[in-house]
């Protein structure tokens, strides 16, 4: 069974498990395999943020991870539980949390104490002001807690440009540089993939 995708999830899920150096492995269990042989950190507490049909969400909390996922769509869901049936034949338990919203509806709901973030394939759709009331009031704890802040698109779509349509903030060098000021350390950084340790 195919997991979660080569081009930007698979990366996603490598970097948040100290992984930079991502082979091509398509199985969800080879994936899975694979992390549980060469990871070098272990998140246990993660958010991810406009999390889709839930590949990522599903597949961290399947090695033991406390999801908190959010998403838009009121079908997510139903695709997160299709998801997780599909490639681990169970329902996941409650340490996983769908909250149904954009970031400003769902801050005050989200516990960010946590150990990792994920924006796959999302954060071009936040509108830059809500953007930054989320990571300001993100910050400090971020810094509190050394959280890995991991972002991935498809790497060929760089930089991630407005387009009247769903994409409506600008993704660019200049957006990552600023991001890396806040950060104690940039893990990972190639285009549209970054990952940083605050």
């Amino acid at each position: 069974i195919a997991g979660p995708r080569i081009e930007d999830q698979w990366p996603a899920i490598c970097y948040s498990y100290g992984i930079f150096n991502v082979p091509n492995i398509t199985s969800v269990n080879e994936q899975k395999s694979f992390i549980l042989q060469h990871r070098t950190r272990t998140p246990k507490r993660v958010i991810d943020i406009g999390s889709g049909q839930g590949e990522v969400s599903c597949f961290l909390h399947h090695l033991n991870c406390e999801v908190q996922s959010v998403d838009v769509n009121k079908a997510s869901a139903q695709f997160h539980k299709q998801m997780y049936q599909h490639w681990f034949g169970v329902e996941p338990d409650d340490t996983y949390t769908l909250l149904l919203g954009d970031l400003d509806s769902t801050y005050n709901d989200l516990d960010l104490n946590v150990d990792t973030v994920f924006f796959v394939e999302s954060i071009e759709h936040v509108h830059q002001d809500e953007w930054l009331r989320f990571f300001n009031r993100a910050l400090p704890y971020f810094k509190t807690n050394n959280t890995v802040l991991v972002i991935t698109n498809l790497k060929g779509f760089w930089p991630l440009i407005p387009d009247g349509t769903d994409h409506v903030m600008l993704i660019d060098e200049n957006f990552y540089d600023e991001l890396t000021t806040h950060c104690r350390q940039v893990l990972y950084r190639d285009n549209s993939h970054i990952a940083l340790e605050f």
